[in-house]
């Protein structure tokens, strides 16, 4: 359990960065701080997730999520593991992630997945967390993938490989 917390720390940590060098720390000082909490952790494998992520998010994104984390025990953090991802998500931007669901939506009705972009708009933000964490990343991000997806035919977004490939290639992913 300790493992897949750091590990899902580390993945929020790195994959919320937006800055080549925010306000908060360095992937250094927070890897350090994660082999401090799980020393089965390599220290490479942490640093090399941390440089890659940090393309993709919001400056201050990473800086709330990792300013919490160095501010909390390991103990803290294994007993409540969301509170750091709720201040970073609270630090993103939802409007952006508005926008590129009302286009993501208008390419739905288009290919007949809704009668209407209102009732795909309710949908996908049904779960009130998904603007949040959408609007973490950068814009440059979001705009990757919603001109990567509403590029495709509706033919090729039948396949879930599509979507997959786009937000793999934009870089809109947390593993």
């Amino acid at each position: 359990m300790r493992t897949l917390l750091l590990v899902c720390m580390l993945a929020l940590i790195t994959a919320l960065s937006a800055a080549c060098g925010g306000g908060g720390p360095s992937c250094q000082t927070v890897c350090n701080k994660m082999m401090t909490c799980d020393t089965r952790m390599e220290m490479s494998e942490c640093l090399q997730i941390c440089d890659l992520y940090k393309q993709y998010m919001r400056g201050n994104v990473y800086d709330a999520l990792a300013n919490c984390y160095m501010d909390h025990s390991c103990e803290e953090l294994e007993a409540n593991g969301e509170m750091c991802f709720e201040m970073a998500m609270a630090a993103g931007d939802p409007s952006a992630a508005s926008d590129m669901i009302d286009r993501f939506c208008d390419k739905a009705v288009e290919c007949g997945g809704y009668q209407d972009r209102q009732a795909c708009v309710d949908q996908v933000t049904e779960d009130g967390e998904f603007l949040g964490m959408v609007g973490m990343f950068k814009d440059s991000v979001l705009d990757c993938f919603i001109n990567c997806v509403t590029g495709k035919s509706c033919e090729e977004l039948e396949e879930d490989e599509a979507i997959e490939a786009c937000s793999e290639n934009c870089g809109l992913f947390v593993d």
